[in-house]
């Protein structure tokens, strides 16, 4: 700036927290807008300033700790443009006329217009500065003059000297306590201000008790806890104040209106947010999908590679003939690992059962009194009508599975009463079914004299093993690993699922009708053509004997506590035994000819349902007492699983129906 006299003074400290502030000074030329401008920033007054052209009417400044001041531009036609450029960027605005010239007082009020017009607002950050109160000899424009415009506008006036530095830092201070007092959401300057204790945002205050309601007290900006106690009113400047939305000539249809804007400002601010928030997600989520499709890929390869390594083994083992095998068995006790995996896994689920206590989402007795068929579907072939055996997946109520007469093994989903898979490769009519409960796998029995195990995505059986005659039943071990077949031929065979081999075999002496594991896991029941056998696996011994039915007994369950077991036998008698005494405590009482076909307990151990000619529901207790009964079928009901908490049961039968019952 050679060429020029200049006086200097410390320039005033700028406040860090401005860096973002753009201020426009407007006026005629020759006021002194420069001269303010410099003071206000480097502390120095300019004694001669030769401004482009004939005169400035706009110099932009940005409040930041290396300010600079914008070209003047000079008020001819051809600049503006560029005046109303300046105008639309700028945060506030400061006017200044000059006390000793009456023509630059009288163009305030046009460059206020000028500033509305390129606002689009009323509501601007202003403030009013008379210049060169230093020549008060040469005044032309009185003080209560300009303090009446500053009102007329709604706005602070201040009258300066650029030359004395009097009032110069004030000058720019106002406009910037306005800008600084803007609606944190809407951007305007609140007509009632709050200013929140814990993040330091100004809000108007219907805005933020609104947004604050809407967001059940989450600050819509810091999305942090925020209640109306937390927020602190501001005595504001009357002057500042903008005009009341009552002050309008109809103030019903105006506040309607600034109802509605102050919820479409709520809801724009929300929506930037969230369009913010779904971008990054947006982003995220391609990340993750890429990771995915190369998780995916590796997956399936490896899948296929295991898939092939299978069938190779197979390939190499007998257990692969679909129609039956000869499998590796022996008499005798069982390999010393799997008694140990048995053991460790009969202590745990022991020690839960101490532990568990009944459900709170068990339905009650009132429940089940009130339940109906709420669907009945015919998933087997009509051409061999009948559905034979029935099981519910153990954490997953919708999913059954079902066999028939038709030697098909059904997977149903009853949420969608859709068929997802139909296994074939019975030759006769399949007499039990089972879910294994952690792995997409199935295990079925058949008149056929075999027993398989399915997998989810195969269309022939994984593992096979045949018996002498036709396998009347079998029953998963608990440990998931294992399971037992039982046959009329007299044998029970215990199998090893992963390797796909039967390990071990024991002659019972009679023909087996029905086998269940206790819920311990090493104890099992076989109900045979002369009563019920209680067995310890790990050792294959026999360790009672019950022979009170005079029948073969069709149907064993243990109850879930342990030391309850019932049984189903052609003398069309339910009985119920104590394990502790090793004695029958009770007979059920059914009608004639009902013939029990399964009797099966809930996880709960608190309710047991019989099935036969209709369906009975006994509640478990020192004595069992009937307390429904459900009748839907048209022919011998010929299985029962119960749902989740009993909420639920399945039942199948002769007349084609599967039909899922519930409240």
């Amino acid at each position: 700036m050679s060429g020029r006299s200049l006086t200097s003074s410390s320039p005033p400290a700028v406040d860090p927290s401005l860096v973002s502030i753009s201020v426009a000074v407007v006026g005629e030329g020759g006021v002194g807008k420069s001269a303010l401008t410099v003071n206000f920033i480097k502390g120095l007054f300019v004694e001669e300033y030769d401004p482009s052209e004939s005169g400035s009417n706009v110099v932009m400044i940005s409040l930041s700790m290396q300010s600079d001041i914008s070209p003047d531009t000079a008020g001819q036609e051809e600049y503006k443009a560029l005046r109303e450029t300046y105008m639309r960027s700028a945060q506030g605005f400061v006017l200044v006329y000059s006390v000793t010239s009456r023509p630059s007082f009288d163009e305030i009020i046009s460059f206020r217009d000028q500033i509305k017009m390129c606002k689009d607002h009323d509501q601007v950050p202003l403030v009013l500065v008379g210049n060169k109160i230093d020549l008060e000899s040469s005044r032309a424009v009185s003080t209560i003059e300009g303090a009446n415009l500053g009102k007329s506008f709604n706005c602070p006036f201040v009258e300066a000297s650029a030359k004395l530095g009097v009032n110069v830092e004030e000058c720019f201070m106002q406009v910037v306590r306005q800008i600084k007092m803007q609606c944190a959401i809407s951007g305007e300057t609140p007509q009632e201000p709050v200013i929140s204790t814990k993040s330091g945002h100004v809000y108007e205050k219907r805005l933020i008790l609104k947004a604050l309601e809407s967001n059940k007290g989450i600050d819509p900006v810091t999305q942090q806890a925020l209640s109306p106690e937390d927020l602190l009113d501001v005595k504001s400047n009357p002057l500042t104040k903008p005009r009341p939305a009552s002050a309008a000539s109809v103030p019903g249809v105006l506040m309607l209106l600034q109802n509605e804007y102050d919820s479409l400002m709520l809801e724009s601010y929300t929506l930037k947010k969230q369009l913010d928030s779904t971008r990054q997600e947006l982003a995220h989520a391609l990340y993750q999908h890429d990771a995915a499709c190369r998780v995916i890929a590796r997956l399936i390869k490896e899948r296929d590679d295991a898939r092939e390594s299978l069938a190779n083994y197979k390939s190499r083992s007998t257990n692969s003939n679909e129609d039956g095998m000869e499998v590796e068995t022996k008499e005798g006790e069982l390999p010393s690992d799997v008694k140990a995996k048995i053991d460790r896994k009969s202590a745990e689920l022991s020690e839960g059962r101490r532990k568990r206590a009944v459900p709170s989402t068990l339905s009650s007795v009132e429940d089940l009194k009130q339940f109906k068929v709420q669907l009945s579907e015919h998933t087997h072939s009509p051409s061999q009508p009948g559905i034979t055996a029935v099981d519910v997946h153990p954490s997953s109520s919708n999913s059954v599975l079902s066999g028939g007469l038709d030697g098909n093994v059904v997977l149903f989903d009853s949420s969608n009463k859709k068929i997802i898979k139909t296994f074939k490769g019975h030759g006769k009519k399949v007499t039990a079914v089972k879910f294994h409960p952690t792995e997409d796998i199935f295990l079925s029995s058949s008149a056929d004299k075999t027993v398989r195990v399915w997998a989810k995505e195969e269309e022939k059986p994984i593992y096979t093993a045949s018996h002498d005659n036709q396998v009347s039943g079998l029953t998963l071990q608990p440990t998931g690993d294992y399971f037992l077949s039982g046959s009329l031929d007299g044998q029970w065979n215990f199998h090893d699922i992963k390797r796909g081999a039967s390990i071990l075999s024991h002659a019972s002496g009679d023909a087996i009708h029905s086998i269940q594991f206790h819920p311990d896991g090493f104890l099992f029941g076989s109900g045979e053509e002369k009563g019920i056998k209680v067995w310890d696996i790990r050792t294959s011994s026999n360790l009672v004997q019950f022979n009170d039915h005079s029948g073969h007994v069709t149907s064993l369950s243990f109850s879930e506590n342990g030391y309850y077991l019932a049984s189903a036998g052609s003398d069309n008698t339910v009985r119920l035994w104590d394990l502790r005494k090793q004695k029958s405590f009770q007979s059920l009482e059914l009608p004639a000819n009902f013939n029990p076909t399964t009797v099966t307990f809930d996880h709960s151990g608190q309710y047991l349902l019989v099935a036969g000619s209709n369906i009975r529901l006994f509640t478990s207790g020192k004595t069992f007492n009937e307390v429904a009964s459900f009748e839907k079928h048209t022919a011998a009901v010929t299985g029962v699983a119960w749902g989740q908490d009993a909420n639920s049961f399945v039942s199948v039968s002769m007349d084609k129906s599967l039909n899922v019952w519930r409240k």
